[in-house]
This record gives structure tokens, C-alpha cells and sequence, in this order.
């Protein structure tokens, strides 16, 4: 994950924060938010598709 974090109601604002990459939201969040927002552990998270993770991230409003 990135080092710097925000929380998960922060990235589900607009505008994002400054120097936030809109197409990477899931790399910003604390394990715990992540697994909260995504309903996943990272290591899980990185076994599915790219298409698998878009779909995922669109659902959650992180895309």
C-alpha cells in the first residue's frame, strides 16, 4: 500500500486531496479501511483480473 493514507471518507469526497491518483483510490486506504471499503484483504484483492478490480472498485464508489 502507499505510504501516505487518507481515510476512506476523504477519498470518497470530491475534490480529492492533492496529489491523490483518482485511478488508484484503494492504494491511499489503511488495511483496515480497505478491507472495510473492499470487503477483502489486499493479498485477495490482488489475486483477481484487472477488469475483476475495476468492477469491484466501481461498485464501492472508488473508481
Amino acid at each position: 500500500l502507499n505510504t501516505t493514507q487518507f481515510p476512506l471518507k476523504d477519498l470518497l469526497k470530491r475534490p480529492l486531496p492533492e496529489g491523490v491518483d483518482p485511478l488508484h483510490l484503494e492504494n491511499y486506504l489503511s488495511q483496515h479501511d480497505f478491507k472495510v471499503a473492499l470487503g477483502m484483504t489486499w493479498n485477495n484483492y490482488n489475486c483477481l483480473s484487472d477488469l475483476q478490480k475495476m468492477d469491484l472498485k466501481k461498485s464501492k464508489g472508488l473508481y
